[in-house]
């Protein structure tokens, strides 16, 4: 995480490589909500942000 204010968070994040072998796409993502955002900090932050698709 690089920056964090009242109104913002700004970070890197990662996952694995897109593989189209074992990843199907379905549908795509519209947008992410505000439903059940999570920010905790525990000795490390962690967040949770719910995708509307």
């Amino acid at each position: 995480m690089s920056e964090i204010t009242e109104t913002q968070l700004r970070a890197m994040v990662f996952g694995e490589k897109m593989d189209h072998q074992r990843h199907r796409i379905y549908t795509y993502v519209k947008a992410a909500t505000y439903y059940d955002l999570k920010i905790e900090h525990n000795g490390i932050w962690q967040g949770q942000v719910i995708f509307d698709v």
